[in-house]
């Protein structure tokens, strides 16, 4: 084998493997952007009850009066 053939082999293989790890690492990134969408999206519900909670309390608030009383 010449050296000529051998390094044409050489690159077909490093051009196969890199479309396998392309490929592999375009899988992995679609499944950190789809976790980081779902934490996102519960994060949003979080800050939506949180919300509705204090203008809960608020309203339950001012009903009340001071202890004792007052």
């Amino acid at each position: 084998m010449t050296l000529g053939v051998a390094l044409a082999d050489a690159c077909r293989e490093i051009a196969a493997r890199a479309k396998e790890w392309a490929s592999q690492i375009k899988n992995i990134l679609t499944m950190v952007e789809n976790a980081f969408n779902a934490i996102k999206a519960m994060v949003d519900m979080i800050g939506t009850a949180m919300s509705n909670l204090t203008s809960s309390i608020r309203e339950i608030g001012k009903d009340c009066v001071d202890p004792g009383g007052g």
